[in-house]
């Protein structure tokens, strides 16, 4: 809800930057400020998440904070890989033409390569000194 004069105005969930509403008589364009981790696409919403190189060897479960304030949960299965995506049915965004129709949350895998100590470098080293050479 947004004051326009004296009025208070109720702002629909799902509205889109560049639409357009009447307020007493006035009209009024929404421009809908960006979300520092959510993308929007049409009624889809895109969210990179950053494991690291183990977790998406091994799998994890990650909870993230929707855009809507709700606590979301859901896992990156082993060997997910660089860029991969995974599509959460209807954990979009509303649709304010279409009744109970949201779009898909869009989760993007992002990998960081951890740093590690010497002695677990050299542990994992060891474990694959007989692949010192790939051939293409």
């Amino acid at each position: 809800t947004i004051s326009v004069g004296p009025n208070p105005v109720r702002i629909p969930a799902g509205v889109r930057s560049g639409n357009r509403m009447y307020v007493n008589g006035s009209m009024i364009t929404v421009d809908v400020t960006p979300h520092p981790k959510f993308k929007r696409s049409g009624d889809d919403l895109l969210l990179e998440v950053t494991v690291t190189a183990f977790e998406a060897i091994l799998g994890v479960e990650v909870e993230v904070k929707h855009i809507n304030g709700n606590k979301l949960k859901f896992k990156f299965q082993p060997g997910t890989q660089v860029g991969q995506v995974i599509k959460l049915s209807g954990k979009g965004m509303p649709n304010t033409e279409v009744d109970n129709h949201y779009g898909d949350l869009l989760v993007k895998c992002n990998v960081t390569i951890p740093k590690l100590s010497d002695d677990v470098r050299s542990a994992l080293a060891a474990n694959y000194a007989s692949r010192k050479t790939i051939e293409l």
